[in-house]
């Protein structure tokens, strides 16, 4: 999958343009991880766990998506599409720390 997602500041908000191929992660940074640093690190830990076998699975219904996870795979799934996404938990992992690097510097 190619999981590369622009990052940029629009309005005060921290807005995702993706690939087609990432479109759904980027709607999932959007509108289920917001602004919440809380949430952001939490699921980092949440890979952590998986990693370290801590824990065999994880899984959130959000706002929008179903969020799945294993140590080996991620899955996104659109509550609202029907659409998913399956993607490596390592792209997750980069992702998710490039939106909270991005939240916590704030608009420039």
């Amino acid at each position: 999958m190619d999981s590369r997602i622009r990052l940029q500041w629009c309005d005060g908000e921290l807005r995702a343009e993706s690939s087609p191929e990432a479109r759904l992660l980027a709607r999932f940074l959007e509108g289920e991880v917001q602004g919440s640093l809380r949430m952001g690190f939490e699921l980092l830990d949440v890979l952590d766990d998986l990693a370290a076998g801590r824990r065999d699975r994880y899984e959130e219904t959000g706002n929008a998506f179903t969020l799945e996870l294993t140590a080996e795979s991620a899955s996104l799934h659109s509550e609202v599409t029907d659409e998913a996404l399956d993607l490596e938990p390592a792209d997750l992992r980069i992702a998710l720390a490039a939106w909270l690097v991005q939240q916590a510097r704030g608009p420039r």
